[in-house]
């Protein structure tokens, strides 16, 4: 049985040259690209503000 495609939200985010450097590194020690890095993040924060 196939899995249903979940809905996904894409947005264009600006990021400051700093703060993309700083996630990039973040990222890349733990062993993952930027996009799943702050995708994960995002979602992980999500979850736990509880709404």
């Amino acid at each position: 049985m196939e899995k249903a495609a979940k809905p996904v939200k894409r947005k264009i985010i600006d990021l400051k040259p700093e703060t993309f450097r700083s996630l990039s590194i973040m990222a890349a020690k733990q062993g993952t690209n930027l996009k799943h890095f702050i995708e994960t993040t995002l979602d992980e924060m999500a979850a736990a503000s509880g709404e």
